[in-house]
């Protein structure tokens, strides 16, 4: 299990790579066009090692 603080970092990760925008409140955080575009390729690099 994750603490808080290492989820923190996760998110920080991913929004400096742009795959993320974290907004405050009920707005949430969002996965941006550049985050989903990667999550396709890791589910087509997987599938290609686990068919």
């Amino acid at each position: 299990m994750l603490t808080e603080q290492q989820v923190r970092k996760r998110l920080d990760v991913l929004e400096e790579k742009e795959y993320i925008i974290k907004r405050r409140g009920r707005a949430g955080t969002k996965i941006t066009e550049k985050g989903l575009h990667y999550l396709y390729h890791l589910k087509t690099k997987q599938h290609l090692i686990h068919p």
